[in-house]
């Protein structure tokens, strides 16, 4: 075969990648993915932690609301007290889960004594041991699920009460952000018919790491809800199992314990050691705010005074009083009352507009500014409403002499009246 002269005979090379760089490819796509797969993960991580966080804050309030509201129909008529805990052994799906057990009866949960622990739900004792309620037994707590079909049902019974589902969740409210049910500890006294005024009885601990009291609680919280977070130690899934066992040498390990006290960590600590803390907490107590406050003048004379900015009402039956003080009722007084105006009503509506129908008297005209004579002169009377005012003139005695009296010269004072030598007695 015979080729033209000048043609360049040579086979055409193949473009395209061989084995080693099409390898060198895959490994520099895959150290590039890794911060990337590694933000995703932080992202969601951070979902989750926003929601239980979330979920938390309004559990809280959805249980203060409860008890504050009053909703009889779900505890026998026994209004004015926090919700009992749910069973945590049961699914999502099952009609009773969320559902407050009946605390007025808990044998028959297999609950007798301090300690018990059946269906999800445990009785601890207070530690210290605690009698706020003073029958002489030492006050229980008891330690379940949060009771959110209880909530629901209460925020659709028509006691007008804002539980806040909807606010903040398109969900039930069931589980954290790892599928795990919240728990919730309370006061068991706190749980007993109309609890609303004793304030004082809780007897939940919470600590730091470090075993101090914390979050403002020493022994005295009403409620606490707990996540277990992402290691879900001791926290019952949305299938009603344990989903990791509670174990013994961490700090978090204090919250599903089953016993009173609870630990709230200065922060969060995810090693594997015994400092190991990943829980989310948060607590519950009501304090008592006195409206009156004592101190001394400056004479050293004890005083009285009401101490809230707000209003006061005194055997109101109502609503809340919508001026400084009001009183239904005779008020009594055996000395001086100092006030502006004396009406036989209300001087403002509720709308604080003027109320037309309310008859009002100004003591100034007898006794203040609107009254005052010359300090040589005397209040003789009232006449349409003008001041009467009148020299004083007074015979001294053993004289006949009649002379004017005035006490201009005793700091402006008012003449009160005469001693027998003829002085005058100044006020």
């Amino acid at each position: 075969m015979r080729y033209p002269i000048g043609k360049n005979i040579s086979r055409e090379r193949e473009d395209g990648f061989t084995l080693l760089e099409l390898s060198f490819v895959i490994i520099i796509i895959g150290i590039t993915m890794i911060p990337i797969l590694h933000a995703i993960d932080r992202y969601y991580e951070q979902r989750r932690v926003d929601y239980t966080e979330r979920t938390i804050r309004a559990a809280t309030d959805m249980i203060v609301e409860f008890r504050s509201n009053g909703v009889p129909e779900l505890f026998n008529n026994n209004s004015y007290v926090y919700p009992c805990p749910s069973r945590r052994d049961l699914p999502s799906n099952h009609t009773d889960f969320g559902m407050s057990i009946d605390c007025d009866n808990l044998a028959a949960y297999g609950l007798n004594n301090a300690g018990d622990c059946n269906m999800g739900i445990c009785l601890a004792a207070s530690n210290p041991a605690q009698d706020k309620d003073g029958n002489g037994a030492t006050d229980l707590v008891i330690i379940g699920g949060f009771p959110v079909t209880s909530m629901q049902i209460a925020e659709s019974s028509g006691q007008n009460l804002d539980f806040r589902t909807d606010d903040y969740f398109s969900t039930r409210m069931d589980t954290d952000g790892w599928n795990s049910q919240l728990t919730y500890a309370v006061t068991y006294n706190l749980t007993q018919a109309d609890s609303l005024e004793n304030f004082w009885h809780g007897v939940i601990s919470a600590q730091d790491e470090f075993g101090n009291p914390t979050a403002g609680v020493s022994n005295d919280a009403h409620f606490a809800i707990i996540s277990h977070g992402p290691d879900r130690k001791g926290a019952y899934n949305a299938n009603g199992i344990q989903a990791a066992a509670c174990g013994t040498t961490t700090n978090d390990d204090e919250n599903c314990d089953n016993d009173s006290t609870f630990i709230q960590s200065l922060g969060s600590y995810m090693g594997g050691g015994t400092e190991h803390f990943d829980d989310f907490i948060r607590f519950s107590k009501e304090t008592s705010l006195s409206i009156w406050e004592e101190t001394q003048d400056s004479i050293g004379r004890d005083q009285l005074y009401f101490a809230p900015s707000g209003n006061l009402g005194i055997n109101e039956d109502a609503a809340p009083p919508n001026i400084a003080m009001s009183v239904n009722g005779t008020l009594q007084a055996n000395n001086n009352i100092l006030v502006d105006e004396i009406c036989d009503e209300p001087k403002l509506n509720p709308d604080t507009t003027i109320n037309a129908d309310a008859d009002c008297f100004d003591p100034e005209i007898i006794t203040g500014d609107v009254g005052n004579c010359r300090p040589d002169q005397a209040l003789k009377g009232i006449w349409n409403g003008v001041k009467q005012c009148e020299d004083i003139v007074f015979e001294v005695p053993g004289t006949g002499q009649l002379e004017n009296a005035s006490c201009s010269g005793v700091g402006n004072g008012w003449l009160r009246g005469f001693k027998s030598n003829g002085e005058l007695i100044c006020y």
